[in-house]
C-alpha cells in the first residue's frame, strides 16, 4: 500500500481528494493545510508520492519542492492546483516537478488523472528504491569485501573492480580502470605463461577456473594470490565478460614453505639421528626408519618398512612390550639387534610413546654399544692392572678430594695405618689423624691454591697404635677440563729409617766439626808461636843466608795458615740441604760487608730463584773480594744475567787488568795465581754440589769476567 503526504490550503478540497485517492487507489493519504506540519510530516515518514498546491498563503508550493528535493530528488512530486498558466507549469517542472494538474473545471476528472499519474509514479519511484537498494547492497558487499573482485568485459577493461585491489597490489581501483593491461603487466614474469594458458582454457570450460600465482605489489614485494574466475554469459549464451576474485594467500604460502621446511628440517634431523624407528602401536610394525638404523640392521629401506619390530630388535620381547605390555614409561635398557650382516649386535634401547595426526605410534632409538662393551672390557682390564701396581707399590698412595676427605688408597697406605682399606675410603683425615689434620689440610689448601705441585713434605705420621714415623710427601693436584682443582693425588714414603740415618750422620759430622775446630784452633796457636819466634829469630841475626831461610820458613808458615784456615770453610760445604734462594738478595748480602768505595757495584739482575748450597753468598763474596784485591787499576764490579739456551748465566765482571790466560784455568786450583786459588776452588765446590759450574772468560787487560752457568731445572722465576 501506497503512502502519501497531501499539502493544500483548502481543507475541503484535502478531504475529497483524500476520499477519492484512498478509494480508488487503496491508500494512505496523509492531509495537512500547514507548510511547516507538511515538512515535519515528510522528514519523520517514507512517502511514496506528494501532492502539493502551487499557491498557498504562509509558503509557496515551489518553496515547498525546493525543501522537498534537497532531501530526496527521486519522490515523484505533483502540483495540483488552480492556477493554470503555462508558464507556471513549465517553472514547476524545470524545479523539479514530476506533474502539474490543474483543478478546475472537472475536479473528479483531474482526481482521476491524478490516480492513475500517481499509479504510475508510484510503481516507478518504488522500483527506483528498489533498484538503488539492490545496487547499495551489491556496492556494499563489492566494495567491502576483504577479497579483491572484480568483472572485466568483452575487450579485457575493467567494469568493476573492488577498492581491496590497492590493499593486495598497492595499486587503486582507478589506476586498473584506466589501464587494461595493468593486471598481467604486474604478475610476476615467471608465472605470466601459467596465466596466459589458465585465460585460454577458462575461456573454452564454462567451470570456475583457479590457480595459485605471484604478482608483484606496487613497494616491489612479491605477493601471493589465489586466483579464482570464471567466463560470464547472457541467457542468449553471449560471453559478457570474465568475474574474477583474487585472494592475498603470501603468509598461507610463507606457512607451507615454513611447514615444507621444518618436514626437511625434521626428517635431516631424524635421517641423521642415532638409529632410529617410528613403530605402529596397535600392531608393532615398523612405519619409518633412519639410514643409522638400516645400517645397523643390514636391510634396505623395502626390506623392513611393515616388518615386526621384533624381527629385528630383541625377537625374545614379543609379548613383552615396555611400553604397552609392561606398564613403563620409557624402556632404557639393554637388548640385542638381530642384523642382517653382523648377527647379534648389543643396544641400547629407548622407548618413548607418541602420537602423531592422532594416532598412537613407539618412537624407538637405539645405540650400538659393541664397541662400549669392548672398551669396558678393556677398562675393566686395566683397572686391574693398575690396582695390582697400586697395591704392589711399596709407596703409600693417597687419593682424597679438596675437603681434606679420603676417597681411595692403596694396600701400602691401608697396611702402614692398620687398617682393611674399605674402612679408610670414604672417611675425613680428621677421622684417622685427628692431631695432624689441620697441618695435612694447610698443605692441601697450599697445592689447591697455587695449582702448584708440592714435594718433599717431611713430616711426622702418627699411627692408630700411637707409633711414629717420619715420611717424606708429595702432593700433586688433579684438575677437571676447566682447569680447576677437583682432588689430590699423595704420594708418600716412609723414611723412617734414613731419618735416622741422617741423624745419627749428623750427629756424627757435629762431633767430626768439633774436633776439626778444637784441632784447627791447637794448630793455629802453635803457628802463631811459631810466627812469633821466627819473626823474633828475624831480627837476631843479620846473616844474608840467613835471612833467606828465615824468609822462606816464614812463608812455608803463612801457606800452613792458610791451608788450616782454608779448611774451616771446605768443612761446611754439603753440611746444609741445597736451597732456592733469591739470586738478587744473595749478591746484595754478598758484597755489603766488603768496602767497596771507591769501586761501584752494579747488581742488574732479574727475579730469579737459584736451587744451590746455603754458601752460595760466599762464592759472589769471594768474586767481589778477589776483583777488588787483584784488579789493580778496577772501578767498576757489575752483576748482570742472560739466558743461553736453556740455561740460567749468571756474571760477575770488572774492569781491572784481568787474569792472563795462561792461568785461566790453574786460578781454580788451589795451587793458586796470586793466592786466588783457595777462594775460587772453594767457590766452584760449592756450586758444583747443584751442578752449577764456574769459568773465566773475560780478556787480559780488559778485566775479569766470571760466568756462572745454572742448568735447566736449578732456576725458576720468583
Amino acid at each position: 500500500m501506497c503512502h502519501i503526504l497531501y499539502l493544500d490550503d483548502e481543507r475541503i478540497i484535502l478531504d475529497l481528494g483524500r476520499e477519492y485517492l484512498e478509494t480508488e487507489l487503496g491508500c494512505k493519504v496523509d492531509t495537512t493545510t500547514s507548510p511547516d506540519e507538511a515538512i515535519a510530516l515528510f522528514t519523520q515518514n517514507d512517502y511514496d508520492c506528494i501532492i502539493s498546491d502551487y499557491m498557498m498563503p504562509d509558503l509557496s508550493g515551489v518553496e515547498f519542492l525546493k525543501i522537498v528535493r534537497e532531501k530526496n530528488s527521486k519522490i515523484p512530486f505533483v502540483f495540483f492546483t488552480g492556477k493554470a498558466e503555462l508558464n507556471v507549469a513549465i517553472d514547476a517542472v524545470n524545479l523539479g516537478a514530476d506533474f502539474f494538474l490543474q483543478k478546475d473545471p472537472d475536479p473528479l476528472l483531474r482526481l482521476f488523472e491524478l490516480s492513475r499519474f500517481i499509479t504510475q509514479s508510484t510503481t516507478r519511484y518504488r522500483k527506483e528504491i528498489e533498484l538503488e537498494k539492490r545496487e547499495q547492497l551489491f556496492r556494499t558487499v563489492a566494495d567491502y569485501t576483504y577479497d579483491w573482485e572484480y568483472w572485466t568485459g568483452i575487450d579485457g577493461r575493467f567494469i568493476y573492480t573492488s577498492p581491496s585491489c590497492e590493499r593486495i597490489t598497492g595499486y587503486s581501483a582507478q589506476e586498473f580502470y584506466n589501464n587494461p593491461d595493468l593486471l598481467i603487466s604486474i604478475i610476476d614474469p615467471e608465472d605470466r605463461e601459467i596465466w596466459k594458458n589458465h585465460i585460454i582454457e577458462s575461456e573454452a570450460d564454462n567451470h570456475p577456473y583457479s590457480l595459485d600465482i605471484r604478482v608483484i605489489h606496487k613497494k616491489g614485494t612479491t605477493i601471493w594470490i589465489n586466483h579464482l574466475c570464471s567466463a560470464i554469459y547472457d541467457e542468449k549464451g553471449q560471453f559478457l565478460g570474465r568475474r574474477g576474485s583474487n585472494r592475498d594467500i603470501t603468509e598461507k604460502k610463507l606457512a607451507e614453505v615454513e611447514i615444507c621446511e621444518s618436514e626437511k628440517a625434521l626428517k635431516t634431523i631424524f635421517d641423521n639421528q642415532q638409529a632410529m624407528m617410528i613403530i605402529d602401536a596397535s600392531n608393532h610394525t615398523i612405519v619409518r626408519a633412519n639410514q643409522e638404523a638400516l645400517n645397523l640392521i643390514g636391510l634396505p629401506e623395502n626390506d623392513v618398512i611393515g616388518k615386526e619390530c621384533h624381527t629385528f630388535i630383541c625377537p625374545e620381547g614379543r609379548g613383552k612390550c615396555p611400553i604397552h605390555d609392561l606398564n613403563q614409561e620409557i624402556d632404557h635398557a639393554e637388548r640385542i639387534l638381530i642384523s642382517h650382516t653382523r648377527g647379534e649386535i648389543p643396544v641400547i634401547k629407548t622407548v618413548k610413546p607418541v602420537t602423531i595426526h592422532g594416532k598412537e605410534y613407539l618412537l624407538e632409538s637405539f645405540s650400538d654399544i659393541s664397541k662400549l662393551k669392548e672398551y669396558h672390557k678393556k677398562i675393566e682390564l686395566i683397572s686391574y692392572e693398575n690396582q695390582v701396581i697400586l697395591d704392589h707399590m711399596p709407596a703409600m698412595v693417597w687419593y682424597k678430594d679438596t675437603k681434606n676427605g679420603i676417597i681411595r688408597v692403596n694396600q701400602s697406605a691401608a697396611t702402614t695405618v692398620g687398617l682393611p682399606i674399605e674402612e679408610i675410603e670414604g672417611k675425613n683425615a680428621y677421622d684417622l689423624f685427628p692431631d695432624f689434620a689441620d697441618k695435612y689440610y694447610a698443605d692441601d689448601l697450599e697445592v689447591i691454591t697455587s695449582k702448584e705441585p708440592k714435594r718433599g713434605i717431611v713430616e711426622v705420621l702418627t699411627l692408630l697404635n700411637g707409633e711414629h714415623l717420619w715420611v717424606q710427601s708429595d702432593k700433586i693436584p688433579l684438575f677437571d677440563t676447566q682447569g680447576d682443582v677437583i682432588s689430590l693425588l699423595i704420594f708418600v714414603v716412609d723414611i723412617t729409617n734414613l731419618k735416622n740415618t741422617q741423624d745419627a750422620l749428623k750427629i756424627a759430622n757435629n762431633k767430626l766439626h768439633l774436633l776439626s775446630d778444637i784441632t784447627r784452633h791447637d794448630i793455629l796457636n802453635q803457628i802463631q808461636a811459631l810466627l812469633f819466634y821466627i819473626e823474633g829469630l828475624k831480627s837476631t841475626t843479620e846473616d844474608p843466608q840467613a835471612q833467606t831461610n828465615i824468609s822462606k820458613i816464614l812463608a812455608s808458615v803463612e801457606n800452613i795458615e792458610r791451608q788450616i784456615k782454608f779448611t774451616r770453610d771446605y768443612q761446611d760445604i754439603g753440611i746444609r740441604e741445597p736451597m732456592w734462594q733469591d739470586i738478587q738478595m744473595t749478591i746484595m748480602k754478598a758484597v755489603r760487608p766488603l768496602k767497596l768505595d771507591p769501586i761501584t757495584v752494579i747488581i742488574e739482575m732479574s727475579e730469579m730463584l737459584v736451587y744451590a748450597d746455603p754458601l752460595l753468598e760466599k762464592v759472589f763474596y769471594n768474586l767481589a773480594e778477589n776483583a777488588r784485591r787483584y784488579g789493580e787499576k778496577i772501578t767498576k764490579i757489575s752483576f748482570t744475567d742472560t739466558f743461553i739456551n736453556d740455561s740460567y748465566v749468571i756474571v760477575c765482571e770488572d774492569d781491572g787488568v784481568g787474569i792472563p790466560t795462561e792461568y785461566k784455568k790453574a786460578i781454580f786450583k788451589r795451587e793458586y795465581f796470586r793466592n786466588t786459588g783457595f777462594g775460587l776452588n772453594l767457590s766452584q765446590e760449592i756450586l758444583g754440589i747443584t751442578e752449577l759450574t764456574i769459568s773465566e772468560t773475560g780478556q787480559p787487560g780488559l778485566g775479569a769476567r766470571f760466568e756462572i752457568l745454572v742448568p735447566k731445572g736449578k732456576f725458576r722465576k720468583k
